[in-house]
């Protein structure tokens, strides 16, 4: 019926090394090998490598990607230099440098080098070490727009990285750094010189217009969550209140992964016999699916729980998290049929 690139979302701790946190894509990790002719300026190649991490073979990690350099859009962040002009890799960072200037003058002023590089299906943030991103993601560019977050990550004292309940207490203690990270890219996606990670995607400015319940959380952790991200104690209750009425979870490994938030489906009203489902797709979109046919002019309703539990456990769901009794037709005709079967009991218990 309709889908969206969700305004908002992260990745679970527990998940951030194989799910993707832009497209929630999740691929069995792989390594694919590509030759390239490295292009070259009188000021360099435009490449930052970094031997911090090993790897089989001595390959170098290239680290940065100058933009609008001469390999920008050719080389990526993630890759690594295999062999340079027909010579496999030695010594990482230091030998693929005393190769390149070899490969420099043999072949003349301004000439490519050959090179083989060795690309990642996903690659990890060495920074935070809490986010990795698929190779399209890699090659649109969003590695640097990460960067904003992971820095404003490492910037955390340990005591929060660490996920250990010291901040936000019991609500960081269940999800660990989660809840943090999620504040965390609210106020970078915000900040002017900053802005979306896509032009594809829901406005962040858009989960204004979604609903939001009162948060039991105590206004020191609030404050405390508030401190630590840089938002206002307002914005990270009014956040977590939506998470918890409005986010969709994003399944991946037959597991809870993450979560999204959209305007689209938080625009979608409740029902316990939906005719449409809200769905995290394989590309990381957000779409709502038709479960019946729907007749034009008809509302397209989801629903917020599981529809295959009692009355009851339904209505304890909604009304704790959501904040409303639900009188769909099944609630009406499940309570019709409860007070009948009440009422017989209580006649057969008269007689």
């Amino acid at each position: 019926i309709a889908s969206a690139t969700p305004a908002l979302s992260v990745v679970f701790d527990e998940s951030v090394d194989e799910v993707c946190g832009f497209c929630f894509a999740c691929e069995e990790p792989s390594q694919i090998e590509e030759a390239v002719v490295l292009q070259r300026t009188a000021t360099g190649f435009g490449l930052i490598l970094d031997d911090r991490r090993s790897w089989t073979g001595g390959a170098a990690l290239i680290a940065g990607v100058v933009k609008d350099g001469p390999n920008s859009g050719a080389v990526f962040i993630g890759d690594r230099i295999v062999s340079i002009d027909g010579t496999p890799v030695v010594g990482g960072h230091e030998g693929a440098i005393g190769q390149l200037k070899a490969a420099c003058e043999k072949l003349g002023e301004g000439a490519g080098v050959p090179a083989v590089l060795s690309r990642p299906s996903r690659v990890q943030c060495q920074g935070c070490a809490k986010f990795c991103a698929c190779t399209g993601c890699v090659k649109a560019g969003r590695l640097e727009w990460h960067g904003h977050e992971c820095r404003a990550f490492q910037a955390l004292p340990p005591s929060a990285k660490g996920g250990n309940g010291q901040a936000g207490g019991d609500l960081a203690k269940q999800v660990d750094t989660s809840v943090l990270r999620l504040l965390l890219r609210f106020r970078v996606t915000l900040q002017p010189e900053v802005g979306e990670w896509s032009t594809d995607k829901e406005s962040t400015t858009a989960l204004t217009s979604l609903q939001r319940n009162p948060v039991n959380l105590e206004r020191s952790q609030l404050a405390t969550l508030a401190s630590l991200t840089g938002v206002t104690s307002n914005d990270a209750g009014a956040l977590i209140s939506m998470v918890r009425t409005n986010a969709c979870q994003v399944q991946r490994n037959g597991k809870k992964a993450g979560c999204a938030l959209s305007a689209l489906v938080g625009w979608h009203n409740h029902d316990c016999t939906p005719n449409a489902a809200a769905t995290v797709m394989g590309d990381g979109r957000l779409s709502i699916c038709a479960l019946t046919d729907v007749a034009p002019g008809a509302e397209v309703l989801i629903s917020y729980i599981n529809v295959s539990e009692g009355r009851e456990a339904r209505r304890n769901v909604l009304s704790k998290h959501y904040g409303f009794e639900c009188r769909c037709d099944k609630c009406k005709l499940e309570q019709r049929a409860s007070l009948k079967s009440a009422l017989r009991e209580s006649q057969d218990r008269r007689r």
